[in-house]
């Protein structure tokens, strides 16, 4: 019969009731963030615009400029702003020692970037959060999703006036991989997107990935399998 009246019978009756689950099982919930974020574009530098239509480009890239005030997000989260497309998923994740023995996800979050402060944009998810296998357990689950935006109306007529284009919308794209090391969770990923703007991921906080963004003219290579979105 157990005696708790004292710490250690505590420990000891904590101990007993655990043991049976196993040491190797460890369950955990691991925050993955990502953000498309525009840089400031150096007007200076002459490799930024096309030879055929500079001058434009040069004074849409200072428009642009001055609505994004050059983004460098030293935060994972929405509320820090500085992004034009953000997405967030969290994972929940078992462990039983090195094997991913059950997970799961909350909802793919979204938010897109206000430009001046004032001006909305948009965005939609291009590619819905996917897991290879769909269920458990396993040596190790892949993930992925794809998530685009668009400026308002206003600046997509603006930047067509400057040079014709079928393409809106920028993008980003997450892949990674949940394992498991000593029953204990891990999150892997990377991120990639269109040319242009920079983007950057964080695990748990902390930065896993990140690209700079291509130069501005970019802007109007557009996709040939998906002639909306830039290359």
């Amino acid at each position: 019969m157990w005696r708790i009246s004292e710490r250690t019978g505590w420990l000891a009756f904590m101990s007993a009731l655990i043991a049976p689950l196993g040491s190797g099982c460890f369950a955990d919930e691991i925050d993955l963030s990502a953000k498309s974020f525009i840089a400031t574009v150096d007007l200076l530098d002459p490799s930024q615009f096309d030879a055929d239509a500079k001058s434009c480009q040069q004074a849409m890239a200072a428009v642009v400029d001055c609505a994004t005030i050059g983004e460098d997000p030293s935060s994972a989260s929405k509320e820090g702003g500085q992004y034009r497309i953000w997405s967030s998923v969290k994972f929940n994740v078992e462990c039983d020692g090195d094997e991913v023995a059950s997970w799961s996800a909350g909802p793919l979050e979204t938010a897109f970037g206000s430009e001046f402060k004032i001006f909305s944009t948009s965005g939609d998810v291009s590619r819905p959060l996917a897991f290879a296998p769909q269920t458990g357990p396993a040596g190790e689950v892949t993930f992925s999703y794809r998530v685009r935006g668009r400026p308002n109306s206003a600046a997509i007529q603006a930047m067509a006036l400057v040079k014709p284009r079928t393409c809106t919308y920028i993008w980003h794209e997450v892949n990674g991989t949940i394992s498991c090391g000593a029953g204990k969770p891990a999150v892997t990923a990377k991120i990639s997107g269109s040319q242009f703007p920079s983007r950057r991921l964080w695990v748990d906080g902390s930065v896993r990935a990140e690209q700079s963004q291509g130069p501005f003219k970019d802007l109007w290579v557009c996709d040939p399998s998906d002639p909306m979105s830039v290359k």
